[in-house]
């Protein structure tokens, strides 16, 4: 069996470089040389039959070391995953939900009544176009200087605490 020298990734993840082939000094059986490319890089020997062996790994049939060339890089998954842009990822949260998008939910706390809860974000809240500002007991809900940000303006802010306000 002719084995190539090069670089070879073990089932279990680490690599391996092939330096070549020897003969066991007293067996003569056919052995791999190779070095380990990490830690300190020592040098192995495996018995030839056994470097392209299938061998079972987490319930799979897969070979003892496949060479770089051999090796094919998954595909990028398809979907939102780890590396997908946060954008993408809130989108997904916001989809299992049924809410509206038009305004989302930001939490007040009054340390005074021991209160706290969620209103509709308002660009215009406890600015002069506010009426809070001026001591009313109005609601947000019935305000006629109303200005709810949707969820679409805060998703590039930084805010994680987003909660869709369900209709």
């Amino acid at each position: 069996m002719v084995i190539k020298p090069g670089k070879y990734i073990h089932y279990a993840g680490n690599e391996y470089e092939v330096i070549g082939t020897a003969a066991h000094g007293e067996t003569m059986e056919e052995m791999v040389v190779y070095r380990a490319l990490y830690g300190d890089g020592g040098l192995w020997m495996h018995p030839v039959f056994m470097w392209d062996e299938i061998v079972e790994y987490n319930g799979r049939q897969v070979k003892r070391f496949t060479h770089e060339d051999d090796f094919i890089a998954a595909p990028p998954p398809d979907g939102i995953h780890n590396h997908s842009m946060p954008t993408e990822k809130v989108e997904l949260f916001l989809s299992y939900f049924t809410g509206r998008d038009d305004v989302f939910a930001k939490r007040y706390e009054n340390a005074k009544k021991g209160t706290a809860g969620y209103v509709p974000a308002c660009y215009n809240a406890w600015n002069p176009l506010c009426p809070k500002t001026s001591g009313s007991k109005i609601k947000c809900s019935d305000c006629t200087n109303q200005n709810f940000m949707s969820i679409r303006t805060r998703l590039g802010r930084g805010s994680h605490d987003i909660r869709p306000v369900i209709a």
